[in-house]
């Protein structure tokens, strides 16, 4: 069997995070996703890496998440020659994604009514912080940004440091998810109707998609939520991170009987005996008695130890991992989530990709190459695209086009 989308052609002219991480997961799902970027520099994203990132030039951390899979095609998009082009790969592709900021690419010429005019069953997703249209569409946008406007950083912090950001882009990821997951209906409703679809996907409406239960309690009660820091929204002493003897592990026992279980294994049952903790509500109560008294528990072993312990009495919990503690989990290699046969251009060896995060039975989502080097397919892109030599020697020699 052929795997989901092996013939599905994709134009990506998005950059750094959100709309990559898009395209990247059709390709896990055999699209061909040509990635059309600036010549010489390439897209923003390959830019962006920690002072000691040690990978080549034009190949920094970022841009190494999120573009496995790709071909690349360097493109001046100001060039004379670019809009014939793209229009001649606009022809034969099913899906373009781009998330240039609102504006940007309809006055390059290469919006959806233009590109649309070329092939009407195309699929044409625009990613932007706010949208394409209203009050905040032309507004400039990052992560943090967004993360602010969407009310997640009232959610996140204590009341010492008050609200704090998450430590990762959040917003930028799962609206990457959020695009993949909307191309792929337009594309099912394309196989059913014929007709292609403009797709308009906002990182503001993402962000508050993922705190929808959150808002549901808010509307419903008309309380806000409170920088809690790692204490559970609902005040549950029992749902909370704790230092133990060596290292912190995270617990979520919500239930009557996972608390029990949880006191039991800690070896102080008969804490639930006591008025003040016998109850859901007394517990919340009085959860930073309760709180105190667990934490003198949990010193007495590590991290590590309590959680098998825990796993044993079927109490969810987690060692909280380090980086290192967490890339070497078993259970990731056992669901072969991680990918070590891959060498992007530029380097001397393979490098640890993240695969999709899910398996099938048939056909399991995968990366087939590593992310490629500016212009690095330049030439078998166009000549896929029915450009002759003689069009792409042209087109190279003017400057329209760049080879790696």
């Amino acid at each position: 069997m052929t795997r989901a989308f092996e013939n599905i052609k994709v134009i990506d002219f998005s950059q750094v995070l959100a709309g990559p991480f898009a395209t990247q997961h059709l390709a896990f799902l055999g699209a061909d996703v040509v990635k059309v970027e600036a010549c010489g520099t390439g897209e923003s994203g390959r830019h962006i890496r920690p002072a000691d990132d040690p990978s080549p030039e034009n190949m920094g951390s970022v841009f190494l998440s999120v573009n496995a899979g790709k071909r690349s095609l360097a493109l001046d998009l100001k060039h004379e020659r670019a809009s014939e082009v793209v229009h001649r790969m606009v022809e034969q592709a099913d899906v373009v994604v781009q998330n240039f900021k609102t504006g940007v690419i309809d006055r390059l010429g290469f919006g959806y009514d233009a590109l649309r005019a070329t092939n009407p069953g195309l699929v044409y997703c625009s990613i932007s912080g706010y949208g394409q249209q209203g009050p905040r569409a032309h507004a400039a946008a990052y992560d943090p940004a967004v993360q602010s406007a969407s009310g997640m950083m009232q959610m996140v912090g204590t009341e010492d440091s008050g609200p704090l950001r998450t430590g990762y882009p959040l917003v930028d990821m799962a609206t990457g998810l959020t695009a993949a997951i909307a191309i792929c209906g337009a594309l099912y409703r394309r196989k059913e109707t014929g007709e292609g679809q403009f797709l308009d996907v906002a990182m503001l409406d993402s962000a508050m998609s993922l705190l929808a239960a959150n808002f549901m309690m808010y509307m419903r009660t008309g309380t806000e939520p409170a920088l809690l820091g790692n204490q559970s929204q609902l005040r549950i002493p029992t749902a909370d991170v704790f230092p133990a003897g060596e290292g912190h592990i995270q617990i979520t026992a919500l239930t009557d009987d996972q608390t029990r279980a949880l006191v039991k294994t800690l070896g102080c049952p008969s804490l639930l005996d006591e008025e003040r903790f016998s109850t859901f509500e007394a517990r919340v109560a009085n959860r930073h008695e309760m709180r105190e008294l667990l934490t003198t528990h949990f010193a007495k072993r590590t991290a590590v130890e309590w959680e098998s312990l825990l796993a044993q009495a079927k109490v969810p919990a987690s060692a909280v991992l380090t980086f290192p503690q967490a890339l070497e989990q078993e259970q990731l290699k056992h669901r072969a989530f991680l990918l070590d046969d891959l060498t992007p251009h530029g380097f001397e060896e393979p490098v640890t990709f993240f695969n999709a995060a899910y398996s099938a039975n048939v056909d399991t989502p995968r990366a087939q190459l590593p992310p490629p080097g500016v212009g690095e397919h330049s030439r078998d892109v166009l000549t896929q695209f029915g450009f002759t030599d003689g069009e792409i020697g042209e087109l190279i020699d003017g400057g329209a086009i760049g080879v790696a």
